[in-house]
């Protein structure tokens, strides 16, 4: 398998079922999931945090789906929170990490359908300029140290 980079050849390495890019970025593919781990200078999150918060990312979602703030939203807010929980495995992933005031590590999780990527830019290089989409686009914050995620937010539509 080769994957085709911005610097414009092809690298393979395989790393602990991850192929890194010569610009640092990581893919990852689980059972249920496929992202990229793009790398950062203060802190870039590695295979098995990503796969140790992916366990855990289908019980916060539905713990999410009872928890009092969404069961207090309009109805069509609350029908794209059923629509994410149900379908968390078919969105991409980008995972990129940062450290936050206390130096914990800080894993922020973008989710998007591929189909709601613009066309003409890739999801695995380059920033992704998608504006509201709805369900098509998601994101959260993992605390690697607490084990805890925070900040979870769903587009909202045009």
């Amino acid at each position: 398998m080769y994957l085709k980079t911005k610097c414009n050849f092809y690298l393979l390495i395989i790393l602990l079922g991850g192929i890194i890019s010569c610009n640092g970025n990581q893919e990852i593919q689980g059972l249920n999931y496929e992202g990229i781990i793009f790398h950062s200078k203060d802190y870039t999150p590695d295979l098995k945090t990503v796969s140790e918060m992916e366990i855990n990312l289908n019980q916060f979602l539905k713990t999410t789906l009872s928890d009092s703030v969404w069961l207090n939203v309009d109805s069509n807010r609350r029908n794209q929170l059923i629509f994410v929980v149900n379908n968390s495995s078919k969105y991409k992933r980008r995972y990129s990490g940062s450290l936050n005031a206390k130096t914990e590590k800080i894993i922020r999780i973008e989710f998007f359908l591929l189909e709601c990527i613009p066309k003409g830019e890739s999801w695995k290089n380059q920033e992704l300029k998608i504006h509201d989409g709805g369900e098509c686009c998601w994101n959260l914050f993992y605390n690697t140290t607490t084990k805890t995620f925070f900040d979870f937010n769903i587009n909202s539509n045009g």
